[in-house]
């Protein structure tokens, strides 16, 4: 330990506790000190990259079915039969919660069982792996990075959605004039046509829903670690200690109103994160609820199947039961007085 500055332990070009501060313009990366990259260059590189695959998750999602119909039914067909998209949540949840325990718990976890999380941690969505925060002047401008950016693609999603929508409207309406003005008797097969002005929003939703889910683990990680502090002896003789932000050495814990404020815009933003987003999300089943259990379709259950997807409606009869299949929710229950099997 180098103290409180490293004053007289550091070598040149690092301070703080542990030596892993550096000079305004670096970073502490791997035991070096290295120049911050331009900060405009690289995030207009990671839009430019995530406008790039949702244009393309859209394009396969509107017009696959138009340009290789008969791969992509049996693609979804394949993938519902094994039940790959609840596996895949499982999975991904699972590595996302798992990575979060050490800074969230503030446990100390083996690097043997941590070791080979290592190629997953892509999966926690956390900018350092774009941008290190410690380019940022401040923690709380990370909290904000962090808990704003994928609102923020929310919010872009939507526009594009709307405004999609709004276009196949205008062509729908453009459309139906036409055929008016065309023959004598309108026909009234242009009133069974989608109302696209009516579900502009819900075109985006399964994007907005799949940002959701891959967000909320890691950015309630990046708040909860506001209150994640290490300490070091101030004065071994005295048994005084200092507390510093793990994720930010330069930060004091619990003395001083830099730390409070983080804590105060952490705690709103908590708010947001995981509060509001999960009442959002149920919101939405709760709509919906009367389509998910008859088993119908219709334009919000289709929208946020996502959620649902993996749901079978229905109840299993009393006795004794045994789970086949968690995925599907599929029970097998074998009642004492009849041995039929009643699908969960």
């Amino acid at each position: 330990m180098a103290g409180h500055e490293g004053d007289g332990y550091c070598a040149e070009g690092f301070h703080g506790p542990l030596c892993q501060l550096c000079a305004d313009g670096h970073f502490f990366d791997k035991g070096s000190c290295r120049e911050c990259p331009d900060l405009a260059v690289t995030m207009g590189v990671t839009c430019c990259v995530l406008f790039v695959g949702f244009a393309l998750v859209f394009g396969v999602t509107q017009f696959g079915d138009k340009v290789c119909g008969r791969t992509m039914e049996s693609t979804k067909e394949a993938i519902q039969r094994v039940s790959l998209i609840p596996k895949i949540k499982i999975t991904v949840a699972f590595l996302q919660i798992w990575m979060s325990i050490p800074s969230v718990y503030a446990v100390s976890v083996p690097q043997e069982m941590l070791g080979w999380f290592d190629a997953f941690h892509w999966l926690m969505i956390d900018w350092d792996a774009v941008y290190s925060t410690q380019c940022l002047a401040r923690f709380s401008d990370r909290l904000y990075l962090n808990a704003m950016g994928p609102l923020c693609a929310v919010s872009v999603i939507s526009t594009c959605s709307a405004a999609w929508g709004v276009i196949k409207s205008r062509e729908l309406s453009a459309s139906r004039v036409a055929q008016k003005s065309a023959t004598k008797y309108p026909s009234t097969e242009s009133s069974a046509l989608p109302a696209w002005s009516d579900h502009a929003m819900v075109l985006g939703l399964p994007a907005v829903i799949f940002v959701f889910f891959l967000c909320i683990p890691s950015v309630c990680t990046t708040l909860f670690e506001s209150w994640s502090c290490v300490r070091f002896s101030e004065s071994e003789a005295d048994n005084e200690y200092a507390y510093f932000l793990k994720r930010d050495l330069s930060v004091r814990c619990f003395k001083g109103g830099e730390h409070a404020a983080i804590t105060s815009i952490a705690s709103g933003l908590l708010a947001i994160w995981p509060f509001a987003v999960v009442a959002l999300l149920g919101g939405l089943l709760f709509l919906c609820r009367d389509a998910i259990r008859s088993g119908e379709s219709s334009t919000l259950s289709d929208a946020i199947s996502f959620i649902h997807q993996s749901y079978r409606p229905g109840r299993p009869r009393t006795g004794r039961c045994m789970m086949s299949d968690a995925d599907s929710c599929s029970w097998d229950c074998y009642s004492s007085s009849s041995p039929s099997i009643w699908p969960c």
